[in-house]
């Protein structure tokens, strides 16, 4: 003999179905085994939707892992070859045959004008070069560049000193000897500076 589990009714052989409450247990059955599949369905498209994000997170973090690679190595490669072509057109710039090209095109150093500007010009901070490379072999020119030289190392250490009681000194000796440098180079003439000059004379 078989009962109802819901309402405890007899329920005749050959029943499935109760005929009081009309409680089916193949159809709960049913139901029941269709809310695991449903469960089961569900957490199973859960794991890959899960599954499939994070390998979307990963192929992103390689494209952008490879992107910045990429640009270091191109930051790299660019350095490379900039740094590469400074030292080839140092390599192939001459000083001296730039001032003989410039002096040629421009006759600056073909009068004893232009020798007169240069020489002035030495004692004007580092233009002590340009008679270097524009004088070429000139001994007026040369004398003057050294006299600028050694003015310019004289500044510097003026300029070092300037925060201390012998450093006005020094900055009204600087202008006095640029004062005589530059009206020697214009007088044509080749007269040490004072106090300094006498190093570079030699």
């Amino acid at each position: 003999m078989a009962y109802c589990d819901k309402c405890g009714a007899y329920i005749p052989d050959g029943q499935l179905k109760c005929l009081a409450c009309g409680y089916d247990p193949t159809a709960a059955q049913r139901e029941e085994q269709q809310r695991a599949s449903a469960a089961v369905y569900q957490k199973q498209k859960q794991t890959e939707e899960q599954r499939r994000r994070e390998e979307q997170q990963k192929a992103e973090e390689e494209r952008r892992r490879r992107v910045e690679d990429d640009r270091r190595w191109a930051e790299k490669e660019y350095a490379r070859r900039r740094a590469e072509r400074a030292r080839s057109e140092s390599a192939n710039f001459n000083v001296e045959d730039f001032g003989r090209e410039f002096a040629q095109k421009t006759g600056f150093t073909k009068n004893a004008g232009g020798n007169k500007l240069l020489s002035i010009l030495s004692y004007f901070s580092f233009l002590f070069i340009l008679p270097f490379i524009f004088g070429g072999d000139d001994k007026f020119c040369r004398f003057h560049a050294k006299q600028g030289l050694a003015l310019f190392v004289f500044s510097a250490i003026a300029d070092a000193l300037s925060s201390t009681p012998f450093g006005w000194i020094m900055q009204i000796m600087r202008i006095y000897m640029i004062f005589k440098g530059v009206t020697g180079a214009a007088n044509g003439r080749c007269e040490p500076l004072p106090f300094i000059g006498k190093f570079m004379d030699k």
